[in-house]
């Protein structure tokens, strides 16, 4: 038996205990990938699944809203807010609509989203 937060297991490998079983947040794995959750502005438009969960963007021009990759974010869920969201000028056909795409009526835009086996399924939370 070894002393402090450190274990012989029986192939005489060396596991440090206090860390082998937590979700670490500078590691992409698969299981911690998907879990991220600090937001990211990306006020071109064009949202990279692979950076974040949550996305705050801010459109100052008439803007498409596009998709630069979802790779690797299967299980991925989060929000979408959009400032300025009058300022759309579409909507790439990547975002699955559940529902009809909305109007930009408003000001603030919240959608909430669910990436499962490739496709990204987007609804509107707030009008």
């Amino acid at each position: 038996m070894a002393t402090g937060d450190k274990t012989i297991i029986a192939s005489k490998n060396y596991v440090d205990t206090a860390t082998e079983n937590m979700v670490k947040d500078d590691v992409a794995t698969t299981f911690t990938a998907p879990q991220r959750v600090s937001s990211t502005n990306e006020d071109d438009g064009s949202i990279d699944f692979r950076n974040s969960n949550d996305f705050d963007i801010t459109l100052d021009d008439a803007t498409d809203i596009t998709v630069t990759s979802i790779d690797g974010c299967d299980g991925q869920s989060g929000v979408i807010v959009i400032h300025d969201r009058e300022n759309i000028d579409s909507w790439s056909d990547d975002f699955g609509w559940l529902g009809d795409t909305p109007a930009d009526e408003t000001d603030l835009g919240i959608f909430s989203y669910k990436i499962v086996a490739g496709n990204l399924y987007i609804a509107e939370v707030k009008n």
